[in-house]
């Protein structure tokens, strides 16, 4: 039986404690040396929005970044082999900027943030800033569900605290991605007839990572058994021709980015079965590291009292990471912390369900 919440929603509360994370975030990643390698070739992507030439777009990344920290400009130079090629050739820095290329959410809102006067390597903080808010807005929003307004602040600033503390600190599209991916469950839990809204996050998700590409799977599978066996004929058409589209979207957006057609197969793990493997060991050593083992422990513990649209969204949720992992082996918590996420808030609805008399449940 569907729970249905007690009391008066406040949306004020999420916008505001979205816009304390938005100045926390923004504060935690001005006031230290938090940059990765990566801002190089993101601010290359924008330069090149500006109009800039590859070469012209290599060598101004470069002079921002001899302008950082000494000790962030050596160990973005050359710290390692691949960096100081990187640096050195212009060439060969253009090559690797298509894996940059198909994230056009996050450079195109870095983008315009830079035409407002920004700073190049700030303006790159923003996009990532703005998805931490969203990441903490939706959260708060999906807790106030279940828990009165004070234990669902405390409960969110203590998920948040724990898994997502990292996500301000990277100039990468994961804080963005993690935010737009619990904000697409949330839609498909609390707002199922809304399909059209599902979807359109999902395309957010594509154009932010296009990894996301693979949740099309689950929710393609949702459409078509949702209605019930007996109405599975007449949705077939409408499914297929959403598939169709799914496929054209992921084969066709690296393309118009700039990127060739087998840019696919342009990664490390592609090369040999042998270095699929090693990618494959290092990261089930980089899972040990995650809060992923012990929340999948949970979920399976409470498997036998989730509700039918539990099921779906962690199904879907399961299915998407085993196929992500599949075809890209690696456990880095920033690539996950939006299922995480989702895998906390389910786990407080069962405590909330449990233990009704502390929450907002009702049934």
């Amino acid at each position: 039986m569907q729970m249905q919440v007690a009391g008066h929603a406040r949306p004020w509360i999420q916008w505001a404690f979205g816009g304390i994370a938005l100045v926390v975030g923004w504060l935690y990643a001005s006031y230290g040396n938090f940059f990765n390698w990566d801002l190089i070739p993101y601010m290359a992507i924008v330069l090149g929005y500006d109009g800039h030439s590859p070469a012209e777009a290599h060598r101004l990344s470069y002079q921002l970044v001899q302008q950082l920290p000494p000790d962030v400009a050596q160990a973005l130079l050359h710290e390692v082999p691949y960096r100081e090629q990187c640096f050195q050739d212009p060439a060969f820095f253009e090559a690797q900027l298509g894996f940059y290329r198909v994230k056009p959410l996050f450079t195109g809102m870095a983008w315009v943030a830079y035409k407002a006067g920004m700073p190049l390597y700030k303006a790159l903080q923003v996009p990532a800033m703005l998805g931490f808010a969203l990441l903490c807005t939706v959260t708060l929003a999906w807790l106030r569900r279940y828990l009165r307004v004070g234990a669902a602040v405390l409960v969110s600033v203590g998920i948040l605290a724990s898994l997502a503390t990292q996500l301000p600190r990277l100039i990468t599209p994961d804080a963005l991605s993690a935010g737009l991916l619990l904000l697409l469950f949330y839609c498909w839990y609390w707002q199922p007839q809304r399909l059209w809204l599902v979807w359109f996050v999902w395309l957010l998700l594509l154009l932010c990572r296009i990894d996301h590409v693979l949740l099309a799977l689950p929710l393609l599978a949702w459409q078509l058994y949702s209605g019930g066996t007996a109405r599975m004929h007449s949705r077939w058409p409408r499914v297929l021709g959403a598939a169709a589209g799914v496929l054209i979207l992921g084969l066709l957006v690296p393309v118009l980015l700039g990127n060739r057609a087998g840019w696919y197969f342009d990664f490390s793990i592609t090369e040999s079965l042998r270095s699929y493997v090693v990618h494959a060991g290092r990261s089930l050593r980089q899972l040990t590291g995650t809060a992923l083992p012990l929340l999948a422990a949970l979920v399976l513990a409470t498997w036998p009292v989730q509700q039918r649209q539990w099921q779906w969204v962690l199904l879907a949720a399961a299915v998407t990471l085993v196929f992500r992992w599949a075809l890209f082996p690696t456990f880095q918590e920033r690539f996950f912390v939006g299922y995480e996420l989702l895998a906390c808030c389910y786990l407080v609805q069962v405590l909330a369900a449990r233990f009704p008399a502390g929450g907002r449940l009702q049934a």
